[in-house]
């Protein structure tokens, strides 16, 4: 398969974005937006593509997750000697908040990387990775994890039915 673009939202050519075009979600708290209100979008090479966060399409979903653009706006926005106070009370500075953040981000960044793991790479019956001569892999970012090749073909073709491929 060759791709030599992909379709970005809203990061070149930025308009405003007012109270009027979007209302709050009940049920996920996520923003709605008008249907008047229509996001820049641009192509981008695909050469700069590991330079952006990992989504998946949704070829259904009508609204993107603004989630990633939204946290590196309120990131840039905290000043790490200012004291900021949290709605219960507890004060912080700007850099433990933004330690806080990081920190969140890794631990979720951990949660796929181990999915991952688990899901293409040789285990053992404990779930551990392991190398080629079964010996425990205790770094999960190893460079000597063994694509299980079982289950790798698996999963393909599961996403290639969900697909409609043949």
């Amino acid at each position: 398969m060759l791709i030599n673009s992909a379709v970005k939202v809203g990061s070149r050519g930025s308009k405003p974005i007012k109270f009027s075009d979007y209302s709050m979600s009940e049920n996920d708290g996520k923003p709605e937006f008008s249907e008047s209100f229509k996001f820049n979008t641009y192509e981008s090479e695909f050469k700069w593509i590991r330079k952006q966060l990992n989504t998946d399409p949704k070829d259904e979903a009508e609204m993107m997750n603004m989630g990633t653009q939204a946290t590196k706006v309120a990131m840039s926005n905290l000043l790490p000697g200012k004291e900021y106070t949290a709605q219960n009370g507890t004060k912080y500075t700007g850099q433990q908040l933004l330690d806080r953040i990081m920190s969140a981000i890794n631990a979720i960044s951990d949660i796929g990387v181990n999915k991952i793991n688990k899901e293409f790479f040789k285990t053992n019956e404990n779930g551990d990775l392991i190398d080629e001569d079964g010996n425990i892999i205790e770094d999960p970012l190893s460079d000597k994890k063994v694509l299980d090749i079982k289950k790798f073909s698996k999963k393909v073709s599961s996403m290639m039915a969900q697909r409609g491929a043949d």
